[in-house]
């Protein structure tokens, strides 16, 4: 009689590595087909953008707009909200300022904003760079000329950990807790928003992670649509100087392509 190897013998397993090995892909089958039947059914349960307000999405650098925000922007240009861009720098680490500004506002028209919706600055104190610390005071000075020039009501931008942890984007997020805890804010607006941080295996599961976002943070959740995740690709497609390897593979993984979950940090009815 024939002698069949099972997958014991021929992976070398133990009895109960194979259990943990099967828990584990059972685990993975259940987020991802849950996370698949939710993308379909699940718009947003959020009210912060089902209403006729004027946004204010306020970033560090061109590509921030669409590699962490464009689910949201996508979103919030769909209903009924009015969409506005404010860049703090035009990402010129590498000198590549002027390619990057260009790149900038054609991935805003692929987002939906229009280009006098969008301001990108270019400020001596506000560089682009992984070790530049940025001054709140002129950070706060643009977002409050952006805030009343365009009438905003709602303002969202990093939280505390600015996703990946760059310092350009802690320090927006610095300025605005300044203004929320100091009462600096103007009268006008009626909420300010951080995009929340995610562990590193959250961060690349993609679809998967749809489930446990909905779980975690169902009120202030927003998912796209596949037509939404095509569309954020192609605004990322748009800073064609950025697409590098690693840039690449965020783009094919990372749940903030597909996912925006927020955490208040200024509410008023």
């Amino acid at each position: 009689m024939a002698f069949t190897p099972s997958l014991f013998s021929l992976f070398n397993w133990e009895r109960p590595q194979m259990d943990v090995i099967v828990v584990v892909l059972l685990v993975l089958i259940v987020l991802l087909l849950s996370s698949v039947i939710i993308a379909f059914v699940f718009t947003t349960t959020s009210q912060f953008l089902l209403d006729n307000r004027k946004v204010l999405f306020v970033t560090a650098h061109p590509d921030d707009e669409c590699m962490f925000f464009a689910p949201v922007i996508l979103r919030a240009s769909q209903n009924s909200s009015t969409t506005f861009l404010l860049c703090l720098s035009n990402g010129n680490y590498y000198s590549q300022g002027d390619v990057r500004e260009k790149e900038f506002y054609k991935s805003c028209a692929v987002l939906g904003v229009k280009k006098e919706h969008a301001r990108l600055i270019n400020d001596p104190l506000l560089l682009d760079g992984p070790h530049t610390q940025w001054n709140s005071k002129e950070i706060e000075k643009h977002l409050l000329q952006a805030v009343n020039d365009f009438h905003i009501q709602t303002i969202i931008s990093f939280d505390n950990w600015g996703v990946s942890g760059h310092p350009n984007h802690i320090a927006i997020s610095k300025c605005l807790r300044q203004l929320v805890e100091c009462g600096r804010l103007p009268t006008s607006i009626k909420l300010v928003l951080s995009l929340e941080t995610v562990g590193i295996l959250r961060k690349y599961s993609s679809i998967m992670d749809i489930s446990i976002s909905c779980f975690t943070n169902w009120q202030f959740c927003v998912i796209s649509n596949v037509k939404s995740f095509i569309r954020a690709q192609a605004a990322m497609n748009a800073h064609s100087s950025q697409l590098f390897w690693f840039r690449i593979i965020y783009v094919m993984f990372s749940r903030y392509m597909i996912i925006n979950t927020f955490k208040p940090l200024y509410y008023q009815m």
